[in-house]
């Protein structure tokens, strides 16, 4: 494998990592949105477009302080999820100029591509946690897991 290859594993590994990070976030406001439910089962379906709406445009780091509004999360869970939110962001925000030494050399790229790896299965990990909260959730408040499957492939074919 040359250099020019090796980059672009490299570059794929970053943005799987960053897809995990935004699985992660979306599945965060799943879980918010969820709990609205579970407190609130008369909110009108309107409530929930605009607090979708309001909830996405969140950072992680606000999302994450949002759960701990409507749950009790036991401190080892929260590190946890502050590590999830730090991985995040040192992906998003610095990774390219903290490492931009390692790019210079095939055992850096190489370096760079174990880290993001790792982090990537982190990310998801985390995502993996929260789905099955939101699942829990969804079923603790009477949603049924296949009409929410359905409901969510039908947004996703109107957008």
């Amino acid at each position: 494998m040359n250099d020019v290859e090796i980059r672009k594993d490299m570059f794929a590994w970053y943005g799987a990592a960053m897809y995990a990070a935004q699985l992660f976030e979306v599945e965060l406001v799943t879980l918010l949105l969820g709990l609205k439910r579970l407190r609130d089962p008369d909110t009108k379906p309107q409530e929930y477009d605009d607090l979708d709406k309001l909830l996405s445009r969140k950072t992680l780091g606000a999302l994450l302080k949002e759960l701990e509004k409507h749950c009790i999360i036991p401190q080892e869970f929260k590190n946890m999820l502050t590590n999830y939110r730090d991985k995040r962001n040192f992906l998003a925000h610095e990774f390219f100029y903290a490492r931009a030494n390692d790019m210079k050399s095939r055992k850096g790229l190489e370096k760079l591509m174990q880290e993001l790896q790792e982090v990537e299965q982190q990310l998801r990990t985390a995502d993996q946690i929260t789905m099955k909260m939101s699942e829990d959730v969804r079923t603790a408040s009477g949603i049924n897991q296949k009409d929410f499957q359905t409901y969510v492939e039908s947004q996703l074919k109107s957008k």
